[in-house]
């Protein structure tokens, strides 16, 4: 039936299109907290102008 309780696609290498795991949730958080970081560092930067 449509529109049910699902618990969605699998995770991980149960997914069938897991090849380099450049998409997994580990390296988008890593991706993530490396964008803040390198935010933070050219906010301090320019504030030291």
């Amino acid at each position: 039936m449509h529109g049910g309780k699902s618990p969605g696609a699998p995770k991980g290498k149960a997914k069938g299109n897991y090849s380099t795991g450049c998409h997994t949730s580990e390296a988008v958080a890593l991706r993530k907290h490396i964008t803040q970081l390198s935010r933070w560092v050219a906010d301090v930067h320019r504030q030291q102008k």
